[in-house]
């Protein structure tokens, strides 16, 4: 595979690409390791540092939850165990961590900033300034392209986000079908393509 190259597992599933690959293990390593500074040092840092630490862990892990699983299942197709029992065991797992935090709690964020950045946008400008007066300096409405490329990108983000959860549960369950659906499938195939009876 060359550098940079999008890379799709069997059935549809897998892919990611080596620049994104790469910011969320970067971030994710950060994360993990200011919570591990935080605990170390909890005397130096105080509780503050530890909740935050935790928080930011939790919050970036939880749109890549599903992540490992997806990994489980590319390895499971790999090392021959297509259809295993293992391999279904985590493509539920995989389905089910992807449904929760991506399609359920993505949407239910994007729903709570689409109500934020509304609110925003219809306040007046004595509200704005009111605002301000009360600790948030330079308080402004949000510029209108902002809301245009933060709001449209989460839009699109969460149909893909369906759209794949979509493909995921499709390539589950082509991958275990029971073996005499398609045994039947392909000799009614060949008595059609045959014009006659087989036994």
């Amino acid at each position: 595979m060359k550098r940079g190259e999008r890379w799709i597992g069997p059935g549809g599933f897998g892919g990611i690409l080596e620049p994104g690959g790469a910011v969320q293990g970067f971030a994710a390593g950060y994360f993990l390791w200011d919570l591990t500074a935080s605990m170390v040092h909890l005397d130096v840092l105080g509780w503050g540092s530890l909740a935050h630490a935790v928080s930011a862990l939790l919050v970036t892990s939880l749109g890549f939850i599903s992540t490992p699983f997806l990994n489980i299942h590319w390895f499971c197709d790999k090392m021959k165990m297509t259809g295993s029992k293992l391999q279904l065991v985590n493509g539920v797992a995989l389905l089910a961590t992807f449904f929760c935090g991506r399609v359920l709690w993505g949407n239910y964020q994007s729903l709570n900033i689409y109500s934020d950045v509304w609110k925003s946008m219809s306040a007046s400008e004595e509200t704005v300034l009111s605002l301000g007066k009360g600790g948030i300096t330079n308080a402004s409405k949000l510029p209108v392209w902002l809301v245009f490329v933060y709001l449209g990108s989460n839009t699109i983000l969460n149909f893909l986000n369906l759209y794949w959860f979509a493909k995921m549960v499709q390539a589950l369950m082509k991958r275990f079908q029971p073996p005499s659906s398609s045994k039947h499938v392909q000799k009614g195939n060949v008595e059609k393509n045959m014009g006659g009876h087989i036994d």
